[in-house]
């Protein structure tokens, strides 16, 4: 019934649908997980006290599920594996939250998501002349994309860590992809992000600001918002690809990368630290670009969660005014500012730390 009518109607009713379901959905999904004792236990790196139900995720992809299902065609645009990838991740996060799986089975998870996508040709094709690499072949594309999709999702799940954070730069991302699909004619994607933003927003907002029914968003979320980018950052890439489009952009994968650069350089960073400090990759610690702003905000969640979003938005303007540069200097300007923006507030928390020493001891 509702596959019948207008782009513009099926937009502005998946929105509210989505958005309703989300706030409808958070107090029972709470209570469940409170009944179910499904609570992010506190730790050495924890900065919150108290028990926390870390299923919140459950939130938006019921909303978004739910509401894809009676507003989009799940055969067009082989949409019906997209959805089964998100679907995919979401339990294989669910399943940790609850039962706790080892990195090698959630890696395994990862890996199948990523095959289901591969089955419905989604899949990068071309560097589109970025470091002189214009079309993949089959034997590279495909590998690639395992890389490129599984570092995606991991760097989210890490980003993962405040109030706020991986949900409000989803959002942002995704709205950059969505509101560009719209404009160009993409409309079944289009549709998909503003369902996707319309259920977290309720959630976003329970999660930075709420009290009595607080909830993390949990590996549930934050690996199927990784899923989620992933495709969409797929999606934007090919329709770029010699396509005379609105704000056409002939360095598509560089503005991938810039919108991403905050979790995908911080994740290299903290592997490459723990790899020359000699620790396992996976072994959790506070040294996190969020952490930094936690620690600099004295645990502060919004103030850090809606520092790092702002300069989330100057990676999005920056792509929008620099989409005639060359994809390697738009990478350059990427790696360069996150490196200052790191060392900065590297420099200003150990500053902050010695100043309090020295009030101490004086």
């Amino acid at each position: 019934m509702f596959l019948d009518l207008s782009v513009e109607i099926r937009l502005i009713l998946s929105i509210a649908t989505s958005f309703l379901l989300a706030i409808l959905l958070k107090y029972p999904i709470f209570n469940v997980a409170v009944k179910k004792e499904n609570f992010e236990k506190e730790n050495s790196r924890s900065s919150h006290n108290g028990i926390i139900p870390n299923i919140g995720g459950a939130i938006i992809y019921v909303s978004f599920l739910a509401s894809s299902l009676l507003y989009i065609k799940v055969t067009e645009a082989n949409l019906q594996y997209v959805l089964l990838s998100f679907t995919v991740l979401f339990f294989l996060g669910l399943y940790d939250d609850i039962i706790v799986i080892s990195h090698q089975n959630k890696f395994l998870g990862q890996i199948i998501g990523v095959l289901v996508l591969i089955l419905g040709n989604v899949y990068f094709t071309s560097f589109q002349g970025l470091f002189g690499l214009s079309l993949l072949p089959y034997y590279v594309a495909i590998p690639f994309t395992f890389i490129a999709v599984i570092g995606i999702i991991n760097a989210m799940n890490l980003i993962d860590g405040i109030d706020g954070l991986c949900s409000g730069m989803s959002a942002l991302i995704v709205f950059a992809f969505s509101f560009w699909f719209l404009k160009n004619g993409y409309y079944a994607f289009a549709i998909l992000g503003f369902i996707i933003i319309a259920a977290i927003i309720p959630f976003f907002v329970l999660n930075v600001f709420g009290k009595k029914y607080k909830m993390f968003l949990g590996d549930n979320g934050s690996l199927f918002l990784g899923m989620v980018l992933s495709v969409f950052i797929i999606k934007f890439c090919e329709s770029n690809i010699g396509h005379n489009t609105w704000l056409h952009f002939s360095n598509a994968p560089a503005v991938a990368f810039t919108l991403m650069a905050i979790p995908v350089l911080d994740t290299i960073r903290v592997f490459i630290t723990r790899f020359i400090n000699k620790k396992s990759p996976y072994r959790p610690d506070r040294t996190h670009l969020h952490h930094l702003f936690l620690d600099l905000f004295n645990k502060n969640h919004k103030k850090a969660t809606f520092c790092i979003l702002s300069i989330q938005l100057f990676y999005l303007i920056l792509v929008f005014f620099g989409h005639n540069l060359s994809g390697e200097i738009l990478i350059v300007i990427s790696i360069s500012s996150y490196l200052i923006l790191y060392l900065s507030v590297y420099t200003l928390k150990v500053r902050k730390e010695k100043t309090k020493k020295a009030i101490e001891t004086n």
